[in-house]
């Protein structure tokens, strides 16, 4: 269960440090799509981005706790399971 949940840590850290470079020049283009926008006297666009940001951020905060949430109680389940059943067979 440990190898599994350190394999799949890695495999995150890996694909999010593959897609940091691409999200580096989505956020130059949001900057200067938000500072145009605002000059033209369009203020509500920026308050677009910054409301699909943070429910963006929210969404992926959520996503993670539920998935270590989810990796505790497999754990817990597992440990639980081991105590209350002997390894012989026998009840």
């Amino acid at each position: 269960m440990r190898k599994l949940a350190v394999i799949l840590i890695l495999c995150a850290l890996a694909v999010a440090s593959l897609a940091a470079r691409d999200a580096a020049a989505q956020c130059a283009l949001c900057a200067e799509s938000v500072a145009a926008s605002q000059d033209a006297g369009g203020g509500d666009i920026a308050l677009a981005f910054n409301a699909g940001i943070l429910f963006l951020l929210g969404f992926v905060l959520f996503l993670f706790a539920g998935l270590i949430g989810f990796i505790v109680y497999v754990a817990r389940a597992s440990t639980r399971a081991a105590v209350e059943c002997p390894p012989d067979g026998s009840h």
